[in-house]
């Protein structure tokens, strides 16, 4: 995806039931939790780099969107605060990373919250990290 497109959980809710039913198939997932589900299947994925974005990590709609092709005035106005981070979205995002093996060697990864505790000297979650490719 780019700047254009709708966030994750925009597009998701944005689905006709048709294609929002093919989705669960491929998921395998009826009520897949959203966006989690999308970025847990980027981060999994063989691909070198799994690019996230913010909005999806922390789970926000089509209002948060960075640009809508052919519109002015509301584009570009999204902005990242490191006070939207819950501690739980932190550990959810690095748990995430951690399990696709994708956190670096240098940045252990512990399963208790205040441990991976919020704050914007703390934080370390490395949102793009290189993953061998499968096979190489």
């Amino acid at each position: 995806g780019t700047h254009d497109n709708d966030t994750s959980l925009g597009w998701y809710l944005s689905l006709d039931s048709h294609t929002k039913n093919h989705l669960h198939h491929v998921l395998a997932n009826e009520a897949p939790n959203m966006p989690d589900e999308l970025v847990n299947m980027a981060l999994t994925s063989s691909a070198n780099l799994a690019i996230i974005p913010m909005q999806d990590i922390l789970g926000l709609d089509s209002s948060c969107r960075m640009n809508t092709p052919g519109t002015i005035g509301q584009n570009w106005q999204w902005r990242f605060d490191w006070a939207q981070f819950s501690e739980r979205q932190i550990y959810n995002i690095k748990n995430a990373i951690a399990i696709a093996n994708r956190l670096p060697e240098h940045e252990p990864f512990t399963k208790d919250l205040k441990t991976n505790a919020a704050s914007e000297n703390q934080i370390s979650v490395n949102l793009v990290s290189e993953m061998p490719v499968h096979g190489s």
